[in-house]
């Protein structure tokens, strides 16, 4: 279901959100005051984590975001994100300071994009 669908049906009942099996309750949080645009991204960064749990089954596959598909991420989030307000852009992953250089190259690529204003 398209977000603006999403946002008309808990509009108009907001218990949908939570009653309806096809409609988990977390979606609530795709809404906000920007119309049906969302604010908050997330980029998963890196799967690499510095524990070593034993039920772990990421271990085998530690992939960690490359520039150019940050690149392409923050394009489109400047793109798709509601022009008149504020966005958020977290980091997430196994452990997202592992890749400390990768996030400072982001947050270069995020201050010098020509939609980026403080």
């Amino acid at each position: 279901m398209a977000v603006c669908e999403l946002r008309q049906n808990i509009q108009g009942n907001p218990m949908s959100a939570v009653t309806s099996p096809t409609s988990p309750s977390s979606r609530q949080h795709l809404l906000n005051d920007s119309g049906s645009r969302p604010r908050r991204y997330t980029l998963c960064v890196t799967l690499r984590c510095n524990l070593a749990c034993t039920y772990c089954y990421v271990t085998k596959n530690c992939a960690t975001m490359s520039l150019p598909t940050a690149r392409r991420a923050i394009d489109f989030v400047f793109r798709h994100a509601p022009s008149d307000s504020n966005i958020e852009i977290g980091f997430f992953g196994g452990e997202p300071l592992l890749e400390f250089p990768l996030l400072r190259d982001i947050t270069d690529l995020i201050k010098s994009h020509p939609s980026y204003d403080p």
